[in-house]
């Protein structure tokens, strides 16, 4: 629901796809298509149209709401796009099916979605969308605006964002101006296109940065604001991170985030409802070559040369402070076990209570543990990294 770790997946083109939708009723869906596994062989078909299927091999990205996951499949190791599969509750499946699946099933094509050269997946809390040829598009529960297709209605296949031009989103897959960021969390959705960061849905706590005096919703892709000063609309944006409070971007080297308030925002400053640089803090170079950013519900992340610094809300131990103190500006995760912090760290993701990070290839968690989320072999808060067990 949080964030991605898609820089630690590689991949490029797909073959095989169906040239038609494939609808699924209320009957049961298949991990071999998106038919029922009465009506499909081992290699199933229609006609002479083959449906790609789930191997479960050369996978690009992968991203987990609160209720099911999405991932895409590319056609081989050096893939960089590919076929799109979800699974879990109903809504996020974009098979047109009323049911949840506990396999993986093919988003359909329609509305100019393909579902053959996909790049980029999120999945908030009941919706999901996708880019594909630089453009995107979203499925699922519509409530608050969240599939930016202008409406509120539900859509169980994909529809394709609205473009709106008044504030610059053209979402036609331009050369130089396509979409090459999402990202999703509970009801609202950002992306970024050519180099600018748009975002629709909820807007509780201002959390898509749009202004304090914003609307509550918005139902089509509006430009994040900036303050007075301009500066992160001049800045070139490149990742994005949601969390349930707001959101943060990587933009021209460094680290914005806006949303609730200061201690979120890694920035003492009081909350503007646009977003606000994140303070140097512990960063060595003051903040301004980050290079990955990730948020959890209420705390964030960044890494700058290979080191992980976090900020937000501190129970829990999730800021790897070593304390449960909260904090507006980045502090050094500390080295624990294993996990060293000293230039290697490449990516993170957070929970509501805890927090996970890749350093050198090995992965790492720390923070709140009652139901075993650190996966290092016990239900014990950890304050500094562990590494997650092997398993038997």
């Amino acid at each position: 629901m949080f964030s991605k770790l898609r820089s630690a997946f590689v991949g490029l083109l797909v073959i095989a796809a169906s040239t038609v939708a494939v609808t699924v009723s209320n009957s049961p869906v298949s991990a071999t298509g998106n038919v029922a596994p009465s009506s499909v062989a081992s290699n199933p078909s229609i006609g002479a149209q083959n449906v790609p299927t789930w191997s479960n091999t050369n996978i690009i990205a992968v991203d987990a709401g609160s209720k099911g996951t999405c991932a895409i499949q590319g056609a081989n190791a050096n893939a960089t796009n590919g076929v799109l599969f979800c699974w879990g509750y109903f809504a996020i499946l974009g098979t047109a099916s009323q049911s949840d699946s506990n396999v993986a099933v093919r988003v359909v094509p329609g509305n100019g979605f393909s579902n053959t050269a996909v790049t980029a997946v999120a999945v908030g809390n009941d919706h999901a969308c996708a880019v594909e040829g630089g453009m995107v598009w979203c499925w699922g529960i519509g409530s608050n605006g969240r599939l930016g297709n202008g409406a509120s209605a539900n859509s169980l296949t994909p529809v394709k964002v609205s473009a709106n031009a008044g504030d610059g989103f053209d979402n036609d897959g331009a050369s130089g101006d396509a979409v090459t960021e999402i990202d999703a969390s509970y009801q609202r959705s950002c992306v970024i296109e050519g180099g600018a960061v748009f975002c629709w849905g909820d807007n509780s706590n201002t959390a898509l940065g749009l202004g304090s005096n914003a609307a509550s919703t918005f139902n089509t892709p509006q430009r994040v604001a900036d303050t007075a000063t301009p500066e992160f609309r001049a800045a070139s944006a490149i990742q994005l991170a949601l969390g349930f409070y707001g959101g943060c971007a990587v933009a021209s080297g460094s680290a914005y985030c806006w949303g609730l308030d200061g201690v979120r925002l890694g920035n003492p400053a009081a909350s503007q409802g646009v977003p606000l640089k994140v303070v140097q803090g512990s960063f060595p170079t003051s903040g301004s070559n980050v290079t990955f950013i990730g948020s959890g519900a209420n705390h964030s992340c960044g890494i700058e040369g290979g080191v992980l610094h976090c900020w937000g809300k501190g129970t829990d131990y999730k800021l790897g402070s070593g304390n449960t103190t909260d904090s507006s500006a980045p502090v050094q995760v500390v080295a624990g076990g294993d996990f060293l912090n000293s230039g290697n760290v490449t990516a993170m993701t957070g929970g509501e209570t805890h927090t996970c990070a890749i350093e050198a290839g090995k992965l790492f968690c720390w923070g709140g543990n009652s139901a075993g989320q650190i996966g290092n072999g016990t239900a014990t808060s950890a304050s500094a990294p562990v590494a997650v067990s092997v398993s038997d």
